[in-house]
């Protein structure tokens, strides 16, 4: 079917034959409204979204159109319309979201330093607290990460004790 007679039943009453035709008719152009807007803006997602805007545009206005054959310069008019709103837009200077936001990154900062420099004492405080063979099976455990067995045969206990 033609995109002449799409039209026609886009220009229709019926909702339904309505949403199908333009569907149909907006996989057959969506090639060439993308190239239009890519042309003129040089970026994939700003020609994604004129395209986009200017189909949604046609839909709304399709009932304006008086020469169905006119559709193809039609719907480039109005993709080089929502293109040109774009270029007259001020661009906006784009920063790494990483300057804008603080986000978790494996570099600790000054604040993350001095949070494991304070928790490590409060660690040692409460270590050094404790009778001296729970001191040392504790220490050697936690801070030395020797497993319970090595603990065991070290000190001579029973690995059920460590």
């Amino acid at each position: 079917m033609g995109y002449v007679e799409l039209i026609h039943q886009i220009q229709s009453d019926d909702i339904t034959i309505k949403n199908s035709a333009f569907n149909q008719l907006m996989q057959n152009f969506q090639q060439m409204a993308f190239a239009v807007a890519y042309n003129k803006l040089s970026d994939v997602q700003l020609a994604e979204d004129v395209t986009q805007e200017a189909f949604l545009t046609a839909y709304k206005r399709i009932d304006q159109l008086r020469d169905p054959s006119a559709f193809p310069a039609w719907l480039k008019r109005i993709v080089m319309t929502h293109a040109d709103r774009i270029t007259r837009i001020e661009h906006p200077i784009i920063e790494p979201i990483e300057t804008q936001y603080d986000l978790a990154t494996s570099i600790p900062g000054p604040e993350d330093m001095l949070e494991e420099t304070e928790l490590r004492d409060r660690v040692q405080i409460a270590i050094d607290a404790l009778p001296e063979k729970e001191r040392d099976v504790t220490r050697d455990f936690y801070i030395k990460g020797e497993s319970q067995r090595e603990i065991s045969e070290k000190m001579d206990i029973p690995l059920a004790t460590v």
